[in-house]
C-alpha cells in the first residue's frame, strides 16, 4: 500500500518525474532531471538542500553509479502512508519555489 501511495504522489506533485513501479524493491528510483535542469543542481545538491531546507530525506542517485545520475531514490518501507505524501508535498513545493 505505501508504495502505491508513494507512486500516486509522485505522479500528482511531481508530475514530470519518471519512475518504474518497483515490483520488489521499497524505494523509487526517480528521473528528475527535469527538476534539476531549472533548479540548476544535480542531484547531491538537491538531497542536500531537501534535508535542511525541508527535512526530507532522498539518496543520490550518483551514489549509485554514473547511470544514477539525476534521479534520487526514495524509500517507502518505513513511513506511514501521511508521512510519504507529507514528504512528497514538501519536496515538491520546495522545488516549484526555487525553480521560478
Amino acid at each position: 500500500a505505501r508504495r502505491d501511495v508513494m507512486g500516486k504522489a509522485i505522479d500528482e506533485l511531481l508530475p514530470e518525474a519518471r519512475t518504474v513501479k518497483p515490483a520488489g524493491s521499497f524505494f523509487y528510483f526517480v528521473d528528475v532531471r527535469p527538476y534539476l535542469e531549472r533548479l540548476k543542481m544535480g542531484d547531491e545538491e538537491l538531497c542536500n538542500r531537501l534535508i535542511s531546507e525541508v527535512s526530507v530525506v532522498a539518496i543520490p542517485g550518483g551514489y549509485f553509479g554514473e547511470m544514477g545520475r539525476g534521479h534520487i531514490r526514495l524509500t517507502f518501507v518505513s513511513e506511514p502512508e501521511e508521512r510519504i505524501v507529507e514528504g512528497l508535498s514538501r519536496m515538491a513545493k520546495y522545488i516549484a519555489e526555487k525553480a521560478r
